[in-house]
């Protein structure tokens, strides 16, 4: 009974995909320059949560671009947010992992995937984990779309959380000498 009742009780907590999926939508800009794209959620923090490790990684590559001027916490998310940034999941589901999913729940996630890409037709796609980039392409080419794709991963074989803020560093300080990537006016 207490096992039952406490899992019940997880499905409910503010973790459940609906609620990150909400939240994650609060921050979704106008007009999506960066469409960054990972596996799924993690069960126990969320990026736009402020409290995952994607969050604070991905918040130091874009403070070292911009001279520490995006700030931390809800700072951090509406200047993300002003940028063009938005964060996707291949897997709404927390902790959904493409070695377990159905060949049918692939196809699906994808459709959505392509729906989504086609909906924001961001500039360029930041892709997270090496295992998501054929679904992305897939879905972009499902999408009708050719948007150029890095993959940036802090997971992974001869990958680092400090690889991933270099490299993801680099890549905003690019964007921003050729006009992707605007200069954040702060007030």
């Amino acid at each position: 009974y207490i096992s039952s009742r406490i899992e019940s009780q997880r499905v409910e907590t503010p973790m459940s995909f609906r609620y990150l999926e909400e939240d994650r939508l609060r921050y979704k800009p106008p007009e999506v320059k960066i469409l960054f794209v990972s596996e799924s959620p993690p069960r126990t923090s969320f990026f736009y949560h402020k409290n995952s490790n994607l969050y604070y990684w991905i918040k130091e590559a874009f403070n070292k671009a911009y001279e520490w001027k995006l700030g931390e916490g809800e700072r951090f998310l509406e200047n993300f947010k002003k940028l063009g940034c938005f964060l996707t999941y291949l897997f709404k589901e927390p902790e959904k992992k493409i070695k377990d999913a159905t060949r049918s729940e692939l196809e699906e996630v994808t459709e959505e995937l392509a729906r989504e890409i086609e909906e924001l037709n961001p500039k360029i796609i930041v892709v997270l984990v090496e295992d998501v980039e054929f679904y992305t392409r897939r879905a972009l080419r499902k999408a009708g779309k050719e948007t150029p794709i890095y993959l940036i991963s802090p997971w992974g074989i001869g990958n680092t959380p400090e690889k991933f803020v270099r490299k993801l560093t680099e890549l905003i300080k690019a964007l921003k000498e050729e006009g992707t990537l605007e200069e954040l006016t702060t007030k």
